[in-house]
């Protein structure tokens, strides 16, 4: 499923790459279903490439690659 809204920005905590990361913002990495950098609660950046993209814990349950 994808991690983002309407407006393209990710949705916390299921978009973010690193969210329980202190302080949250702003986050160096995109979670993959969600594309897109958190850089503030209403800004965003696309991810500049699959490397700066991560898997995240309910992304990786979706595709199977964990389980509970």
């Amino acid at each position: 499923l994808d991690k983002y809204d309407a407006g393209g920005q990710p949705v916390y905590p299921r978009g973010y790459a690193h969210p329980d990361r202190k302080p949250l913002y702003p986050q160096h990495r995109a979670e993959i279903m969600a594309g897109r950098v958190p850089l503030s609660p209403t800004q965003s950046k696309m991810a500049y490439s699959l490397r700066s993209t991560v898997v995240g814990k309910e992304t990786a349950r979706e595709i199977s690659w964990v389980t509970d």
